[in-house]
């Protein structure tokens, strides 16, 4: 913005050489300066989302106000932050092919934003909650953009700070378990989920449920993963280690088996592109035996630190061990309850959208206040806060944005090859590993619902974007409209 100020301040002027050369050096630190305080400003906003849990507590325990939920506030606060810093940044980084592409998506928001709001039925005050939570944070993707254009490396390097953070939280949790008031486990007004017989907490790092908080890890580990595959350095290292060890505390059946499965297809692929395979299958080598026994030894702790919270239930060592077996065995006392809830609440949300009694929708909570029609099915929720076609819409909306993802890809890999690519090849595959994820994930749980995990997807659209907008201007390619 001053830089701008600058530039109109030389054409109205008339310059010696000299001028012009003193004209460069001030706009040239005045763009660094402009980029350190935006960038300052932007990674302020992240970790007041990083910390919204501990925010909310903090604030329901200092003034006892029930209801009232402080980090959903700051992480609204946040994506409001993010999108200034994006719009203050200007037409100068905002206007280009892959911005353009960006702000459509957003405008695809906005306008079911405003279809939800007008259309849906009984309280609009539960509307507007819904349309922040689903429309409006997505503009937290104009701040990363116009951030990671500028810092491309140090936005990169941010997820994998950011999810050693939140590991660290996670893995803190676990070890001090039920010993611990819920305060410290989970957000107020939730309860801890775990396995108290086996004397095991399942980690939150405050950020939602177990089930929330492990599509938050798997977003951070699918990108730190790859970053480690292609870059090999020691902090995207610590990076998987630690997330993988915290998906595994959460024991979320389903996050475990997608992000299995998506981390071997991602093994696969880096392996065929990489350029010196030795070197890379002893990375690999590495990091799986570190993770291993990070995980051998926390399971062993929980054998032999952790007592059951129910006293009529001792510890259970040897089912502790073999946990992660009983959780994907169906028949297992452990994976029974559990299963039965789900079935029995997705069949209560589908009698209700079938009985046709809210075809444009209840809006957010609307119906769960009333009659405690609710259900972990994220898709069969919004059938019930938004509508058969709202929840349609929203789908939509997110399968063109894995288009405009794979186009982009593609675009870019043609233009500059893998290798220049690796950053943006490593957060556009992350995008579309989470895009399914929550897709098919829809069916069995509501991940994609929670607020911190939908900010730093968003955040990282936006970084996916700016990657692609830095690489054309890299190169000189004329991605600029006239």
């Amino acid at each position: 913005m001053l830089a701008a100020l600058l530039d109109r301040w030389q054409v109205r002027s008339i310059f010696s050489g000299n001028d012009h050369a003193v004209h460069e050096k001030y706009r040239g630190i005045i763009l660094r300066t402009e980029s350190r305080w935006m960038g300052g400003v932007f990674l302020s906003a992240c970790l007041l989302v990083l910390l919204s849990g501990e925010l909310s507590n903090l604030y329901a325990y200092l003034v006892h106000a029930e209801g009232v939920n402080a980090g959903t506030y700051a992480i609204f606060m946040a994506a409001t932050v993010c999108a200034a810093l994006g719009i203050i940044g200007g037409r100068q980084r905002l206007n280009s092919i892959p911005a353009l592409t960006l702000l459509a998506l957003l405008a695809f928001g906005v306008i079911l934003a405003l279809i939800y709001q007008l259309l849906y039925a009984p309280d609009p005050v539960l509307a507007i909650k819904a349309s922040l939570s689903y429309f409006f944070i997505p503009f937290c993707a104009l701040g990363a953009y116009a951030f990671h254009v500028t810092s491309s490396r140090l936005s990169s390097q941010f997820f994998l700070v950011a999810g050693i953070f939140l590991s660290s939280i996670g893995i803190m949790q676990y070890l001090l378990g039920y010993a611990v008031d819920e305060g410290w486990l989970v957000l107020m007004g939730e309860e801890v989920l775990g396995f108290p017989p086996l004397g095991w907490v399942r980690p939150t790092a405050l950020v939602g449920n177990s089930i929330i908080f492990a599509a938050v890890i798997f977003l951070f580990l699918v990108f730190s993963y790859q970053y480690y595959l292609s870059e090999g350095s020691w902090l995207s290292g610590l990076a998987v280690v630690m997330l993988a060890s915290v998906q595994y505390l959460a024991m979320s059946r389903y996050a475990l088996a997608a992000t299995a499965g998506w981390c071997a297809l991602l093994t696969i692929l880096w392996f065929v592109l990489a350029s010196d395979r030795r070197r890379y299958l002893t990375r690999l080598a590495i990091v799986i035996a570190i993770t291993a026994f990070s995980c051998v030894a926390l399971t062993a702790y929980n054998s032999i630190a952790h007592h059951s919270v129910d006293p009529l239930f001792p510890t259970q060592t040897t089912s502790s061990n073999w946990l992660i077996v009983e959780r994907f065995d169906s028949s297992a006392g452990l994976s029974q309850g559990s299963n039965e809830d789900h079935r029995a609440e997705a069949l209560q949300a589908m009698e209700f959208i079938r009985s046709g009694e809210a075809p444009l929708g209840w809006g957010s909570q609307g119906i769960s206040a009333d009659s405690r029609i609710i259900t972990d099915g994220l898709w069969f929720q919004f059938g019930i806060e938004l509508g058969l076609w709202g929840a349609i819409a929203f789908v939509a909306w997110l399968v063109a944005l894995a288009v405009a993802v794979i186009m982009m890809m593609r675009s870019a890999l043609r233009e500059h090859g893998w290798r220049e690519s690796r950053i943006m090849l490593a957060l556009g595959l992350t995008l579309m590993g989470y895009i399914v994820y929550s897709l098919v994930g829809g069916w069995v749980n509501s991940s994609l619902a929670g607020r911190v995990g939908y900010f730093f997807f968003w955040t990282m659209i936006g970084c996916f974007f700016g990657e692609i907008s830095r690489l054309r201007r890299s190169s000189g390619a004329a991605d600029e409209p006239r």
